[in-house]
């Protein structure tokens, strides 16, 4: 099933109803600013991003898809979902998942959320906010492209998702004769 980017006037929705959700919190605000798929998402660990004394500046993953490295930057929001997240994990260590399974109630921090897991997550955060469409793990990364498209980095957007061809990207990105519309009646040159 495809789904849709999230819609930008329902980020800052999303992020309140996760509020008390540092799991959660931390996997959409990464998500969103990382652009990897699910099943890259799932296997982050502590280590991705502590260094123990600081968190490192950028990550850099073998995605499983296609085995090509991605690297993407550890900006302040993700920094901020990490910061909650490690408030309530202070003996993490750098082999930790971040999204690790919960069976019962117990945590368990060697096995990672499946991207099943994650695809009911954001159904279910969308469905929160009354957000109507097709939404599902892989929302995250179109959203990440979807941003970046929208504030005019439409090679970037294609580069961060790995597409080699731009109108690929349009295509994945949902992108729309009403979008075209939209962006040209708000130019008013």
């Amino acid at each position: 099933m495809r789904v849709e980017p999230i819609p930008s006037d329902s980020i800052l929705d999303i992020k309140r109803i996760l509020q008390d959700r540092p799991r959660d919190y931390a996997l959409f605000v990464i998500g969103i600013n990382s652009g990897l798929r699910p099943s890259d998402l799932v296997t982050l660990t502590v280590g991705h991003f502590w260094t123990g004394e600081t968190y490192r500046p950028s990550v850099r993953l073998r995605m499983k898809k296609t085995g090509k490295w991605v690297v993407f930057a550890v900006n302040g929001s993700i920094r901020e979902a990490l910061d909650r997240w490690m408030k309530t994990h202070p003996q993490a260590k750098p082999s930790d998942f971040l999204f690790y399974s919960t069976n019962h109630g117990l945590r368990i921090r060697d096995r990672p959320l499946t991207t099943d897991h994650v695809y009911r997550l954001v159904r279910g955060w969308t469905s929160e906010i009354g957000l109507m469409g097709s939404f599902g793990g892989h929302s995250l990364r179109k959203t990440h492209g979807r941003e970046l498209y929208n504030r005019g980095h439409e090679k970037l957007a294609q580069h961060a998702l790995g597409h080699a061809d731009s109108r690929v990207t349009e295509r994945y990105l949902c992108i729309t004769q009403d979008d075209v519309l939209t962006a040209q009646a708000g130019m008013n040159l």
